[in-house]
This record gives C-alpha cells, sequence and structure tokens, in this order.
C-alpha cells in the first residue's frame, strides 16, 4: 500500500511541475519542496467542509478581511466574496487581490472594463457589506 500511494503522489507531483513548467517557464522545474496535504486526514477538520461563524460574524468582519494593510493584499478563501471556503473562493479572491495590487501600483495598464468587471465584480453579496 505504501509504494503505491508513493507512486500516486510522484505521479502527481510530475503533473503538477509539468503544468508549472508550461505556465510559469522552466525555472518552476527547479523547485525546493514539494508536499502534499490530505486534509481529510486533519485532525480538527471534523464535519464540514468550511469554517462555521456564528450568525452575523461574516457579515460584520468579512469586509474587513479583504482590506490592504500598507502593502500586503489578502487573497484566500476566507476573503472570497462567493463561495468562501470553497476553491472556486481562492481562486476568485486570488483574482481580486491581484487586481487590487494593479490598480494600486499601475493602474494604466487595466482597462475600464477590468476594473469594473473584477473589482466590482468581486464586491461581496452580503447585507450591510
Amino acid at each position: 500500500m505504501g509504494s503505491e500511494r508513493l507512486a500516486v503522489t510522484e505521479h502527481r507531483r510530475d503533473a503538477v511541475i509539468s503544468s508549472l513548467v508550461k505556465y510559469l517557464g522552466p525555472e518552476a522545474a527547479s523547485y525546493i519542496h514539494y508536499e502534499e496535504k490530505d486534509w481529510a486526514k486533519e485532525e480538527y477538520n471534523g464535519g464540514c467542509p468550511v469554517n462555521v461563524m456564528l450568525p452575523g460574524m461574516l457579515t460584520y468582519y468579512h469586509p474587513g478581511l479583504r482590506k490592504p494593510c500598507g502593502r500586503i493584499y489578502w487573497a484566500g478563501t476566507e476573503t472570497a466574496t462567493r463561495w468562501c471556503g470553497y476553491l472556486s473562493g481562492a481562486v476568485q479572491s486570488g483574482q481580486r487581490a491581484a487586481l487590487e495590487v494593479l490598480a494600486d501600483v499601475s493602474p494604466a495598464v487595466l482597462s475600464q472594463r477590468e476594473i469594473q468587471e473584477g473589482l466590482l465584480e468581486t464586491r461581496p453579496r452580503f447585507r450591510n457589506a
């Protein structure tokens, strides 16, 4: 069983690195470390795929999770404006954070459409937010 798992892990690693090389260039093949995490085996994950907050907490605190702190911009599934807690939310928040950085650092590279569709589209759909 152990050797089978190792073979699957190596196959997955090779596929991931191959994709990174394809999109980022040959330097990606010279990675320092590769690690996988089986979140289903994590001791404190039990029972649900996302964190659960008390009623009203997400509405109250969620905008603050995305607010830049100086030159630090936040991204991650918890900062997503849709599908918070899921991979789709993580991707959406990464795109939002990248647009925020571009809008602040070099706004001329963004078209008005990108700003409207990118930044405005990512506004939370929570009441009172």
